[in-house]
């Protein structure tokens, strides 16, 4: 199985790497390998999420 690998999620997609990764890369014969990682959010229960509102406060303040 072929892999993608990436130093950070946000590298791939600013949020739904949780989708690629599970659904889209697979049917393709992929596998997502990150060599890079937040640690603070990895601890957290809810850390996709935290990742995702991050990302969409970025691009949104990035605009102003």
């Amino acid at each position: 199985m072929t892999a993608l690998l990436v130093t950070h999620e946000e590298r791939l997609a600013r949020f739904g790497t949780a989708l690629l990764a599970e659904a889209v890369l697979p049917s393709w014969g992929c596998r997502l390998e990150t060599a890079g990682c937040d640690e603070e959010l990895d601890g957290a229960g809810d850390g996709d999420l935290a990742r995702d509102m991050l990302a969409v406060v970025t691009s949104f303040s990035g605009r102003l």
